[in-house]
């Protein structure tokens, strides 16, 4: 008669220790893909950025000059009698739509293109040739469906624009140097992945002294390929 060996159960303790090793590999998995897909999204705001960014350059490159900021109405009047002397600049200057945050509302305004007709730059109703492709479902519009804004792609808080002649560094721009000195003649920035632009003192981008608060951390700028802490040497 042959005799079988019993098989062996597992105890109550190595079962314990295969479920701790598994929730532990879980986790470390979990974390990785996690990482993965926060890199991914901040690589595609980065690129949508720059590419907001090439449509400033390509505004200068067919009228010759950065648009300025939309809160200086007198250098935005001066702008649009240097680039259509036939307009009325105070006219024109008036049919900007009224509200919103002029940082956020210069991204949409300024890349949206001009009416055809040269006397009705703004006012006019004609179809307008934009410098950058926007995704319409990311616009946000007034009551009067006047596009206010653009959102980065998953987030809240707009891009903002800000041409950097002659201002003092805020919590979304423009940002300084390690030596105090404002970066490039305009920026376009992000607040990142947390939506937060952050608050109290604006650090110095690269500043190796400077306390970056978390707000600032992941703020994404037209003038640089890494985020805000991954710039400190």
């Amino acid at each position: 008669m042959v005799r079988r060996t019993p098989r062996r159960s597992f105890t109550l303790v190595e079962m314990l220790v295969v479920i701790t090793i598994i929730g532990m590999l879980a986790t470390l998995l979990t974390a990785a893909v996690m990482g993965a897909l926060a890199r991914a999204q901040e690589a595609k705001v980065k690129v949508e950025l720059d590419n907001i960014a090439a449509g400033f350059q390509a505004y200068k490159a067919k009228y010759g000059s950065y648009p300025p900021n939309l809160s200086d109405t007198t250098a935005v009047e001066a702008h649009l009698r240097k680039l259509f002397p036939r307009a009325n600049p105070a006219t024109e200057v008036a049919a900007i739509p009224a509200g919103g945050n002029s940082e956020e509302k210069a991204i949409v305004f300024w890349l949206g293109g001009f009416d055809p007709n040269p006397r009705t730059p703004i006012s006019g109703s004609g179809t307008r040739t934009p410098f950058f492709d926007f995704d319409k479902s990311r616009i946000l519009r007034d009551a009067s469906d006047n596009p206010m804004a653009y959102q980065p792609p998953g987030l809240a808080q707009a891009y903002v624009y800000y041409n950097s002649l002659g201002l003092t560094p805020t919590v979304k721009g423009p940002y300084a140097d390690a030596d105090s000195n404002v970066i490039g003649p305009f920026q376009v920035n992000s607040a990142g992945l947390d939506d937060d632009w952050g608050s109290g003192a604006v650090p110095n981008f690269g500043d190796s002294t400077a306390t970056i608060p978390d707000g600032f951390a992941d703020n994404l700028m037209s003038f640089s390929d890494r985020n805000f802490e991954d710039s400190v040497p």
